[in-house]
């Protein structure tokens, strides 16, 4: 299929999926509650999920570069979010993790070391999670 389609396709959904929640959400509502908040929260809740994915990409980063496959970080942060929006649709949080398996191997990284490379930094996140 030619590349302009497909983006098409991509952009048309996108934007179909958007006004699908904005018609089903009351945005008065979602406003108020934004504008009760205290700003602080928001900023504190904004500040640890920087700090949480910067973690992840220099992780990930890091295993990927033990294995003379570095990736920058701009492209792992982008299959990290990519993962993470597959867990919110899929039944497991494996999805994710496939989503960025896949994406790793059609940035040139061989599939074996692509999904060895998401398994290991899946455990590496278990491991210091249970340490703390």
């Amino acid at each position: 299929m030619n590349g302009r389609v497909v983006a098409a396709l991509r952009w048309s959904l996108g934007v179909a999926a958007l006004a699908f929640l904005l018609w089903r959400v009351d945005l008065g509502s979602a406003l108020a509650t934004v504008r009760e908040a205290d700003p602080r929260w928001l900023a504190a809740a904004l500040a640890a999920q920087l700090a949480a994915k910067t973690c992840w990409v220099l992780r990930w980063r890091r295993l990927l570069a033990a294995t003379g496959h570095p990736r920058g970080a701009g492209s792992l942060l982008r299959l990290i979010l990519l993962g993470l929006f597959f867990n919110n649709f899929l039944p497991t949080s494996v999805g994710g993790d496939v989503a960025r398996g896949v994406g790793l191997a059609r940035d040139g990284v061989p599939k074996a070391l692509a999904a060895a490379s998401v398994v290991a930094d899946r455990l590496v996140g278990v491991v210091a999670l249970a340490l703390l």
